[in-house]
């Protein structure tokens, strides 16, 4: 019996097969038994590789087969049949004399076969669509047009108009760390509550709106960001390709290539004057020495503000750092940041600038073999920043909880979802942010967990000040000039006053920054000193007269380190690699950035210069630094700033 069975299902599998093949060619004979021309379709699926191609846009493939099969001739979208007309005679017919007869557009893959309740007026038909049609006209009117032309000029000269209409009407919540897929998913989930429980919006406009995005997606936001993709070409700059909504985030946000370099490769292909884009944010790049210094020096108070980061606040507020501050609120951090770095504020802390010197050179001792010299001077710069700017006394060295904390803050690459977002659509920065500190507490992050620490070790401060068991450190200037958050607004007693919370991110501000920046300078000396004996040996020399001199370190006296100072800029030129200028007398003030240039220039330089020398001082009174197979090439990363991944040398006692 069961043979049997088998036999008949043998028989009945090809029978099937057969038949649906016989359908399905049946099918795909409709438009040629009219003999219409057009593409050989595929069994089963018709032309869907072609005209659901990501690569090639359904308009150009059309625009292609139009060419070869003439102005009318049909394709399958699958198993449905499409006729395609160009004759301009027939178009008329079909879309004006004979509208009746052709009214009804063809309903997408996903839509029911009826329209319901939630049909749009792109997809309604007969009657259903003049209903909506009736409605969606009156918002185009001349009267309704008159009204609405201050807001179409507002948006001809704001390129973010758009985007604060759509922050307005739509709110979007919890977004944080989520899949781009996931983030569609609360848009459209937030956007439903908003119609089933309408916020406090004019309807007019909101009617705009929604006809905006469904009877004209394909052309209005295409315009709209093509328009502020044009913005530096207009005025005739030249630069990479921005892609569409993107601009050139894809090549300035690569970890693997740091921005610096792939500036470097634009300026050498586009010039010294060129521009590109950050998502919708144009940044037009200069490398012209009298123009950088008009920028920087002559004309500074018309170009006193730096971009703002794509999550920074459009104001500036309590929570502002130094580096992102603009106008008289910079000022007034920079007058503060300016005490910290006196000559006798430094003196007073070079004590603790030697010690971290002599501990960390003295690890390196017992470390046998291949050492990253980057790991070690890491070490050393948060010893040193933290003592010094935080007042913590107590902290190890290698056994730091900031250490790793910083490390994954300023290493992780910043491609994130979030980040994009904000970059695309710039007005919803402020949201984003708001969502982002609001949920801080409850999503693992390491820039919240530095948070968390460093207000831990401000309130340790503070007690400390409180019972007198306290030296005098940078952040004592800070919490001297502290003032109650409540009286901020008063201008009249916060002039010369600092809130909680800018004392807050000052101190984010200065620990990241003499952490990262000094460290990655050192590791590029020691990789730059292994690979050229003779300057070392050079140095070295000079060190050793200096240390026959000088029975003690003093900060004056490093003054005197005349070839140590020209080793450490020639290092620092070549991160990211500067021009050679033989003569000094030619060379442009200008054309040395490492620190910047102007009012702006970096507070931290006179403490770095000193960090490095003294660090150098007792490094090469001890060892000589030379490469092993490890050592070549060097690998630059980063997002931020641009690092060494590693930097392995072998120390050989002298």
């Amino acid at each position: 019996m069961s043979c049997c069975w088998h036999f008949i299902l043998l028989l009945a599998l090809p029978a099937l097969f057969l038949a649906l093949c016989v359908y399905y060619s049946r099918v795909n004979r409709k438009l040629a038994s009219r003999r219409l021309p057009g593409p050989q379709p595929e069994l089963l699926f018709g032309n869907l590789r072609e005209v659901w191609s990501y690569d090639k846009p359904r308009s150009l493939v059309l625009r292609d087969w139009s060419k070869k099969y003439g102005k009318i001739y049909g394709f399958y979208e699958g198993q449905r049949p499409f006729i395609v007309v160009s004759d301009y005679a027939m178009i008329n017919e079909i879309l004006v004399k004979q509208h009746k007869n052709f009214g009804a557009r063809a309903r997408f893959i996903m839509q029911e076969r009826k329209d319901g309740p939630d049909t749009k007026i792109t997809e309604a038909r007969g009657h259903h669509w003049k209903r909506l049609r009736t409605f969606g006209s009156m918002a185009f009117t001349p009267k309704a047009l008159r009204n609405t032309f201050a807001t179409v000029e507002d948006s001809a000269t704001r390129d973010s108009a758009l985007d604060y209409a759509l922050v307005r009407c739509f709110r979007f919540a919890t977004i944080l760390l989520m899949s781009q897929k996931m983030i569609c998913f609360e848009v459209f989930a937030t956007v439903k509550s908003q119609i089933e429980n309408p916020p406090n919006v004019h309807d007019a406009p909101l009617v705009i709106k929604c006809v905006w995005n469904e009877e004209s997606s394909g052309t209005q936001h295409n315009n709209y960001y093509s328009r502020v993709n044009r913005k530096l070409a207009s005025r005739g700059l030249p630069g990479p390709s921005p892609e569409l909504l993107f601009g050139n985030l894809r090549e300035v946000w690569s970890y693997d290539k740091p921005r610096s370099l792939v500036l470097r490769d634009w300026s050498k292909k586009y010039g010294k004057i060129y521009g590109f884009y950050e998502g919708q944010r144009p940044f037009i790049v200069v490398s012209d020495f009298a123009m950088i210094n008009e920028i920087l020096v002559k004309q500074h108070e018309n170009f006193g503000a730096r971009a703002r980061f794509v999550m920074q606040e459009r104001k500036d507020g309590p929570d502002t750092k130094i580096t992102e501050a603009r106008g008289h609120h910079w000022k007034r951090l920079r007058t503060f940041g300016s005490m910290a770095f006196t000559p006798k504020a430094l003196r007073n802390t070079f004590a603790t600038v030697e010690d971290s010197a002599t501990r960390v050179v003295d690890e390196m001792e017992r470390r046998q073999g291949e050492v990253d010299m980057l790991e070690y001077f890491q070490e050393y710069t948060l010893d040193v920043i933290c003592k010094i700017a935080l007042g913590m006394r107590d902290v190890q060295m290698f056994n730091n909880e900031y250490l790793d904390v910083c490390r994954d803050i300023l290493s992780r690459p910043i491609r994130h979802p979030i980040f994009a977002l904000s970059a695309l659509f710039p007005a919803l920065g402020d949201a984003i942010r708001a969502e982002l500190m609001a949920l801080a507490s409850r999503i693992p992050n390491k820039f919240f967990k530095l948070m968390s620490m460093m207000q831990q070790t401000i309130e340790k401060r503070k007690f400390e000040r409180q019972i007198g068991d306290s030296e005098r450190d940078f952040i004592d200037i800070f919490l001297d000039a502290e003032i109650d958050d409540s009286e901020v607004e008063e201008r009249h007693n916060s002039e010369r006053k600092l809130s909680s919370n800018e004392i807050f991110f000052q101190c984010i501000t200065f620990l990241l920054a003499g952490f990262d920046t000094t460290s990655n300078s050192l590791a590029y000396l020691t990789h730059f000193l292994s690979n050229h004996p003779d300057v070392q040996q050079k140095l070295i020399d000079e060190v050793d007269a200096f240390l026959a001199e000088n029975e003690t370190i003093e900060v004056d006296k490093l003054a005197d380190l005349k070839y140590m100072d020209a080793v450490i800029k020639e290092s620092l030129r070549h991160y990211p690699l500067g021009s050679v200028w033989l003569e000094p007398t030619d060379r442009p003030r200008a054309a040395f950035q490492s620190f910047g240039e102007g009012p702006r220039i970096c507070l931290g330089m006179r403490l770095a210069y000193l960090e490095e020398k003294v660090v150098l001082l007792k490094l090469l009174s001890r060892f000589r630094i030379e490469k092993t197979t490890s050592t070549n090439p060097i690998k630059l990363v980063g997002s931020i700033t641009v690092s060494p991944e590693r930097v392995m040398v072998k120390l050989m006692k002298r």
